[in-house]
């Protein structure tokens, strides 16, 4: 059957070589469809690695001249003793580019000897795994007696710590990094070990460290996002919570730029990617039903042009089965023929760019388009099929 079904496509080339140029489009947007859908499913299911329950969020920013010295970090725990005393507030952290939903991120290398990681660094106080409960794997999250240590307590990231230490393990060790612009070389030791931490649902898994924030280059003495959690996030008074900070900082010399919820934070950040993601189905669907009416038209049309054929198979014997069967193993080597191409270029793609990193999302898509695509050619297939099968061979050689 595969063999006969093989010299019969053969010697219809010139009609089966818009099939196959077809499916091997359809494939292509079926894989790049897929993988981007799967990719963006798995990211926001896994979550932020962050509880943001109950918790509300507030950005100060500094009005006048920037102040490098750190001594403001000793105003900022007073704020912080201030809005303790309130009664909804259970807990308070001081952060910046730390918490999810917030879209700030600042960027620089870590080194362990030779490998490097650039960073994302998030700036926390000690109260920070408290109030956002992350999934500390290993080790601890840093005192507040520790940070301003000469060397500098952090945490990184799992995927982090298993590059540079190549799977050995990075805890209670020493490393270094720093921005290009720095004379000196900073030196860190990573206390503890974080699952991961992201800043949106849809976003990526950034490799991470975290800092205190009173060691940061950009420090809270410039700007400060202050995390409360809130016993009732129903009950949340802003106006308490600004009379609470200005009645320890100078209202002249700071501004509440942002003071809100996280969930609303969250829809408005998932918003952005959950519209690409809207236009990406859309457009994709768009182009598969274009498609699958032009492999319907193309499929009767063939059918139609081989009822002598046909009509001879059925002469000689063929049942409606055997019909129906020889069409079907023509169409799925026609698909075979078109996938394997677009499977090599995919697999080669990947490879260069990616290496085996993004295999996770690659190899589900893949999957997961191979069966879509022969589900769809067998429905294309089947009512051309059974129009076929129902040629009487008097009708099609009368015809003929």
């Amino acid at each position: 059957m595969i063999k006969h079904s093989f010299k019969l496509i053969w010697n219809q080339k010139k009609k089966n070589a818009y099939i196959i140029i077809e499916l091997f489009i359809m494939f292509l947007i079926l894989f790049v469809t897929g993988s981007f859908v799967y990719e963006k499913t798995v990211r926001y299911y896994e979550g932020v690695g962050a509880d943001i329950k109950n918790k509300y969020y507030m950005y100060l920013f500094k009005n006048n001249k920037v102040d490098d010295s750190y001594n403001k970090y000793t105003n900022f725990t007073k704020v912080k003793e201030s809005l303790l005393n309130l009664n909804n507030v259970k807990r308070v952290s001081l952060t910046q580019n730390a918490a999810p939903y917030t879209g700030g991120v600042s960027k620089y290398d870590i080194r362990n000897g030779n490998r490097s990681v650039n960073i994302a660094e998030r700036q926390t106080d000690a109260d920070f795994a408290d109030l956002f409960k992350p999934n500390i794997i290993k080790g601890r999250w840093f005192t507040e007696e520790e940070m301003n240590n000469t060397i500098i307590p952090i945490l990184i990231d799992s995927e982090t710590e298993e590059y540079l230490f190549d799977g050995k393990g990075g805890l209670n060790k020493t490393i270094t990094g720093g921005r290009s612009s720095d004379e000196v070389e900073t030196k860190y030791q990573i206390v503890g070990v974080v699952d991961f931490m992201k800043y949106g649902d849809y976003s990526v898994k950034l490799p991470t460290i975290i800092i205190p924030c009173t060691r940061s280059y950009w420090n809270i003495s410039q700007r400060c996002e202050i995390i409360l959690e809130l016993n009732d996030l129903s009950k949340q008074n802003p106006k308490e919570y600004s009379e609470a900070i200005f009645s320890v900082l100078d209202p002249n010399d700071w501004t509440i730029h942002r003071s809100t919820p996280f969930e609303p934070m969250k829809r408005t950040t998932n918003s952005y990617a959950a519209g690409d993601l809207k236009t990406t189905i859309i457009v994709s669907v768009f182009f598969l039903i274009n498609i699958i009416l032009g492999m319907f038209g193309i499929l009767g049309y063939n059918i139609n042009r081989r009822k002598a054929e046909i009509g001879l198979r059925r002469a000689i014997g063929s049942t409606k089965r055997q019909i129906k069967k020889l069409l079907f193993a023509e169409m799925i080597m026609i698909t075979l023929i078109s996938i394997i191409p677009a499977i090599i270029i995919i697999l080669n793609i990947q490879i260069f760019v990616h290496g085996a990193k993004h295999l996770d999302v690659t190899i589900p898509s893949l999957i997961g388009s191979l069966i879509f695509i022969f589900a769809l050619v067998s429905v294309c297939v089947y009512y051309p099929a059974i129009l076929a099968s129902r040629i009487e061979p008097a009708t099609a050689l009368q015809d003929e």
